[in-house]
């Protein structure tokens, strides 16, 4: 039914379809098969969910543009969520590694940076450290605590890598720890609002990975 419902959105406003690809890794770079992967539309709420195969590889199609959160999940496996923003008649691909689960950490306050991460299959990039980013922040938006986690109590840290690309904009945001799924999706809509001075590299701007962390903590 969701996919019906997105193929009938992409034909009713006549745009070309877009494709999703990838593949699951373990730790090692083994193929992971039968993990759980979903896509979700926060827009529209359209979602599509599918199982990756015996060689780890999985596929969503007829996707209207927009920004989509990936989630893949496996059990005894750290659950992977990743942005993307999908144009019209795109092709995204991209591999996944599933890390293993990562031991919960109390932080201070919101919005600053946690330990470095490494990037997996991306793009080589340079990694700046999150106090110089904050001191390049040029607009901040700050987190809606989402209704549904406060009435059940729900309060944590979200680590997040971040890509800042030349313009000083958020591009590819992945959760890398997260305490409950509305917690990541109410930081990801925030950061991705968010913007930096251009980091410079010879005069030219660059591309940036950058970590941050997110604090939600309930009043007592």
């Amino acid at each position: 039914m969701k996919r019906t419902l997105i193929s009938g959105l992409v034909a009713s406003v006549g745009l070309s379809a877009a494709t999703i690809t990838g593949s699951v890794f373990d730790p090692s770079g083994a193929s992971l098969p039968d993990a759980k992967v979903s896509i979700l539309e926060p827009d529209t709420s359209l979602k599509q969910d599918t199982t990756s195969g015996a060689t780890g590889k999985f596929s969503f199609e007829d996707l209207p543009a927009g920004q989509y959160i990936l989630r893949i999940e496996k059990p005894g496996y750290a659950v992977l969520l990743r942005e993307f923003t999908v144009q019209q008649s795109s092709s995204v691909e991209r591999g996944f590694s599933l890390q293993l689960p990562a031991a919960k950490k109390d932080v201070g306050a919101n919005g600053k940076q946690a330990a470095q991460l490494p990037d997996i299959g991306e793009p080589r990039r340079i990694r700046v450290g999150g106090k110089v980013m904050n001191s390049m922040q040029l607009h901040k938006v700050q987190p809606v605590y989402p209704a549904t986690a406060k009435a059940a109590g729900i309060q944590g840290t979200v680590l997040l890598e971040t890509v800042v690309l030349k313009d000083g904009t958020a591009g590819e945001i992945t959760v890398t720890s997260s305490p409950d799924d509305d917690l990541s999706r109410a930081s990801l809509e925030a950061v991705r609002q968010w913007r930096w001075s251009p980091v410079l590299l010879h005069g030219q701007p660059i591309e940036v990975v950058t970590q941050m962390q997110i604090n939600f903590t309930l009043a007592p």
